[in-house]
């Protein structure tokens, strides 16, 4: 069209007229929307299925189709800032795949990635996503849009539950690369991992199977809770690109016959809790900058390799369990002071000089 001519009728309300100036209007040419779709082991690609998208919470009458892995939604209106969610329409159970980004460029956007059971967040505008992001289009407002099924996160009050609509208890968070996630708020997920950043802050994250880091986690004054009950978990961040260390870590937030085994050394700067459960760290280094605290139901399985007490300061190392081998334990750093919380148990301490392992407080047996 040469000419476009907008329309609209002006009300005056309480003795207040609107102008002219008061009407603002916003044009999008409409952008492309595109991404890949696969199974979850994210490699087999779909072959079919749609993909619906919302943006700023409100279903859009556009859809793209699957085929040989990949989907294009075209002409879909979208203005920078805005927050764009896809799913697999009429997916359920483990099939279902919801991803969101922000759109923080021009032009169209590219590189969504929808993985059955997955949350994926980013896209290659690069984006940073808070809760508040997903909760424009999550399990409720996707219900209320005449999907009650397909999308299963859901954000109450700042805090995210990936899996809010069950069967999903292996669903994963997965936040790409190129992507920053900062929850601003507490997050809840079966499976996490993180291809970008995580910025946690002083929020905690709660994770009910395994932990996988191939990138950036910030660990803020964070608290990480694993929280499996039966199963076999891994704590991996071999291919993290900086320092893979948590805060506060928590392995077992109630009666657990769960296993946790680490992948890669495990570094805490505040405090390790072994509540229930089976903490093992095989080949792996404990590197602790804090407390040591093995709970009376907790187990701890040592590997060859060593818990290493780092920095500076005093902190407690305590076991109210039957007395847990911790095998070689280090205390290191600079000016290092361990006091006893209780009897505690190691096949070998090494003191480096400087340090100090205090037993005189308490009167605790190593």
């Amino acid at each position: 069209y040469n000419v476009l001519r907008t329309q609209a009728t002006f009300t005056c309300a309480g003795g207040s007229c609107p102008v002219l100036n008061d009407w603002t209007v916003k044009w999008s040419q409409g952008i492309n929307i595109s991404g890949i779709a696969k199974a979850s082991d994210q490699t087999t690609n779909l072959t079919s299925g749609t993909v619906d998208v919302a943006v700023n919470g409100v279903l859009q009458p556009r859809t793209g189709t699957i085929s040989g892995g990949v989907w294009t939604i075209a002409n879909v209106t979208a203005f920078t800032g805005n927050i764009i969610t896809v799913f697999i329409n009429g997916a359920t159970s483990t099939a279902r795949a919801v991803a969101v980004t922000k759109y923080t460029t021009s032009g169209d956007v590219t590189g969504m990635t929808l993985y059955q059971n997955h949350l994926t967040l980013g896209s290659n505008d690069n984006p940073t996503l808070t809760n508040s992001d997903l909760d424009k289009f999550d399990k409720n407002n996707a219900a209320s849009s005449g999907h009650p099924n397909e999308v299963f996160d859901d954000v109450t009050s700042t805090s995210l539950t990936v899996c809010s609509a069950v069967p999903c208890s292996s669903a994963r968070l997965l936040v790409k690369s190129g992507t920053t996630y900062q929850p601003t708020g507490s997050v809840s997920t079966p499976n996490i991992q993180i291809d970008g950043t995580l910025i946690a802050d002083a929020n905690t994250l709660t994770v009910a199977a395994s932990w996988k880091n191939n990138g950036v986690f910030t660990k803020g004054t964070s608290t990480v809770n694993f929280s499996a009950t039966s199963t076999n978990e891994t704590i991996d961040s071999t291919l993290a690109t900086t320092s893979n260390a948590f805060y506060n870590v928590t392995f077992g937030t109630g009666a657990s016959t769960a296993t946790w085994t680490l992948q890669s050394p495990l570094n805490a700067s505040s405090t390790l809790s072994v509540n229930f459960g089976t903490l093992s760290n095989g080949t792996n280094v404990l590197n602790l900058g804090g407390n040591l605290s093995i709970g009376a139901s907790g187990i701890y399985t040592h590997g060859t390799g060593s818990t290493t007490f780092t920095g500076t300061g005093t902190s407690v190392w305590s076991d109210a369990s039957a007395g847990q081998d911790m095998g070689t334990v280090i205390v290191g750093g600079v000016t290092k002071t361990i006091q006893l919380g209780s009897a505690v148990k190691a096949t070998n301490v090494t003191i480096n000089s400087g340090s100090t392992l205090d037993a005189t407080a308490s009167n605790y047996g190593v």
